[in-house]
């Protein structure tokens, strides 16, 4: 007889699964009627033994500021979480050396972990964290203009990024203080989309960026970096074009769905405009900005 216990946990995962990537191109069930005869067997309608259940996770990765797509497979046994899920992952940026490697050294992960917990999000963080030690990735033409600071006296650099949503309240906070800390001026737009905008000396937004997209992200992604060669810290405050770093809000609508608001999108062209960067509304967000009716 199967724990009717354990596959109530691992329909807890996939529906947690299910909300964390809502597109069928991320989350893909192999055998969708496997779910349902679980639950039918957990309800006592059937008393068969259920199928086990299997998936595909296509997780986009960014590396070098281009965005990889590493493919995990996975397949829980009856008795997961007290066992091992098995996992194996695979990308075509890995070649067949790096693909065993990591597949290796994800198992050896997964084993140390405590039994009865899940495990299948811990085992995403581990990918988005340690991935990037096994792929090699073409550096592109941004990456050497980002990387230019390394060979330049000093750089400035202003960064644009974009994010499924920002809601939480600790993770607002970080974003503030880490721009503060690092001397940026720039914005964020909480909310959905969120948008992040910092700028300053180039060594300080890299260092902004590599904290900010290791927090946990539905999805995060840098649309544009701009970088400009300096002489002194006088050319760099000219180059500005915030003040300061601040979280901005603009005519908040709530939806009456908890966190489900959003920004009055006309003003928060017209706030880019007044900082001349009214071209990057269509960067962010894939339209023409529009100012509100009125001004």
């Amino acid at each position: 007889m199967v724990d009717k216990t354990l596959l109530e946990l691992q329909l807890s995962e996939m529906e947690m699964l299910s909300s964390m990537f809502p597109d069928e191109n991320e989350f893909k069930i192999d055998d969708p009627a496997s779910v349902h005869e679980i639950r039918e067997y957990i309800d006592g309608t059937v008393t068969f033994t259920p199928k086990q259940i299997s998936f595909t996770l296509n997780i986009t990765v960014e590396l070098q500021n281009l965005n990889t797509v590493v493919t995990l497979l996975c397949g829980f046994p009856r008795g997961y979480p007290e066992c091992v899920p098995k996992v194996f992952i695979r990308s075509q940026q890995l070649s067949r050396e790096e693909q065993k490697h990591v597949n290796a050294e994800l198992s050896d992960y997964l084993t140390g972990l405590d039994r009865g917990e899940l495990c299948i999000n811990q085992c995403i963080e581990w990918i988005q964290e340690n991935i990037g030690k096994y792929i090699t990735v073409q550096q592109s033409l941004q990456d050497k203009q980002i990387n230019t600071h390394a060979t330049k006296d000093k750089m400035f650099s202003r960064l644009w990024v974009h994010s499924h949503h920002i809601y939480h309240i600790v993770k607002r906070k970080n974003i503030v203080e880490w721009a503060q800390e690092l001397e940026l001026s720039g914005f964020s737009l909480p909310g959905k989309p969120g948008i992040i905008c910092v700028e300053g000396e180039s060594k300080s937004v890299s260092e902004f960026w590599t904290r900010i997209k290791h927090l946990n992200w539905k999805k995060i992604t840098m649309k544009q970096r701009d970088d400009v060669a300096i002489e002194t810290d006088d050319n760099l405050d000219k180059l500005r074009r915030f003040d300061k770093f601040e979280e901005k809000d603009f005519d908040v609508q709530s939806f009456g769905h908890g966190r489900d608001y959003h920004m009055n999108w006309g003003l928060v062209f017209t706030f880019l405009e007044s900082h001349q960067c009214g071209d990057m509304f269509k960067t962010l967000l894939g339209i023409e900005g529009k100012m509100t009716k009125g001004q």
